[in-house]
């Protein structure tokens, strides 16, 4: 077969029970090798993406897992998966070595070869056009020369997280709990979104910030929301603003940041799915125990546009907002807000340094927030009886 050389790993394909049950392979076992392209990347990198897509021929190594029984071809990378099935020549050429069912068989695991070994990469998304995969070895493994040596390394390592990896966004976790790390730029008045959010996009798909990808499976996220702001006097440390982000009748997501002066790092705590019931004013002086001043409400609709580091799997985003006042106030700005937002593997052994470049939080909101436009009651500031907030 081919060895992969730089730009190239070794993607597996087998029975995608592995994933779920990870076990040693029997020697007679069918598998498939192809070696794909990867794009220019920092070595040994935290992600691999591999794309099913083009006419370009790769090799294919279909074969026992002891070797007894061997089928070498090419195929497109466009033909290697149909939707998310195999695709008819891959499906052929397994069953050509005894594969009984090649329709359980699924891109599993990738590898990259080393002077000293192999690093594996385990799969965390899956589309029908790329697949993602995160480095799961904490060093080289394996004869470099042995295009099978990886695979028990591989395996184990999954198995170990099985339940983070083979789970929706299970790999990552968030860097700096309780931080928010970013940095503003405000733009002229009436600066149209969209073309700016299309062009921050455009210019991360084709490599202008150096090892990064765009977000694998979110690269660009929209939002559309009503707020209702409180300015913090106190107690002491408690200083900052609260706000509340109208999701539906009586549910709001509420984010407080705690700061003396605006600064590039700040405290955050964010409740998803709150219940209120009572006017807003009178919830932040009766159960958040905060002496604040209600701020107008605005609604805001933002662009997020979301990469990742290929060295370290930390994710970033460019956020391009605007948020007209309602209509009590009719002035309105736009912004162009720069987050360091980052996640950290889950894996140990690839976690990111923890540097100033590095250490990033994300700060999106939940998925479930919906588009809406300003409520009633965010449109004045609510009344609460002897309030107390000043």
């Amino acid at each position: 077969m081919t060895y992969p050389g730089n730009g190239q790993a070794l993607l597996l394909i087998a029975d995608a029970d592995l994933l779920h049950r990870p076990r040693p392979m029997r020697p007679n076992k069918p598998i498939a090798l192809v070696t794909v392209p990867t794009p220019p990347q920092p070595q040994p990198s935290h992600t691999v993406i591999s794309s099913f897509t083009g006419s370009q021929l790769l090799p294919v190594l279909t074969r026992t897992h002891d070797g007894t029984r061997q089928h070498a071809r090419q195929i497109p990378a466009g033909a290697l998966l149909d939707g998310l099935r195999l695709g008819s020549a891959l499906t052929d050429t397994l069953t050509t070595i005894g594969a009984d069912d090649p329709a359980g068989y699924a891109p599993l695991f990738c590898a990259i070869a080393h002077s000293d070994g192999w690093h594996t990469y385990s799969r965390v998304h899956l589309r029908s056009d790329a697949g993602c995969f995160i480095r799961t070895s904490p060093a080289p493994a394996g004869d470099p020369t042995d295009p099978v040596a990886w695979l028990p390394d591989a395996v184990a390592s999954h198995g170990t997280h099985a339940a983070q990896l083979n789970s929706l966004d299970g790999a990552i976790t968030q860097a700096h709990l309780g931080k928010e790390i970013e940095t503003k730029f405000t733009l002229p008045r009436d600066t149209p979104l969209w073309p700016l959010a299309v062009d921050l996009h455009d210019r991360v798909a084709v490599g202008a910030l150096p090892e990064m990808a765009p977000r694998f499976r979110d690269p660009l996220e929209t939002w559309d929301f009503a707020n209702a702001l409180f300015e913090v006097h106190g107690p002491g440390p408690q200083r900052g603003y609260v706000s509340f982000l109208y999701t539906r009748p009586g549910i709001y997501q509420v984010k407080r940041k705690n700061y003396e002066a605006d600064a590039l790092i700040r405290h955050e705590h964010v409740d998803v799915d709150v219940t209120i019931t009572e006017p807003l004013d009178c919830y932040v002086r009766d159960t958040l125990g905060l002496l604040a001043r209600p701020m107008p409400g605005f609604r805001r609709m933002r662009y997020d546009i979301k990469f990742e580091s290929l060295r370290t799997g930390h994710h970033y985003g460019i956020f391009v907002d605007r948020w007209p006042y309602t209509p009590t106030r009719r002035k309105h700005s736009s912004r162009s807000r720069s987050s360091t937002c980052a996640v950290a593997p889950c894996c140990p052994w690839t976690s990111p340094p923890s540097s100033p470049k590095s250490s990033a939080l994300p700060t999106g909101l939940p998925a479930s927030s919906p588009n809406t436009l300003c409520p009633p009651s965010l449109a004045t500031t609510p009344s609460c009886p002897s309030s107390a907030t000043s």
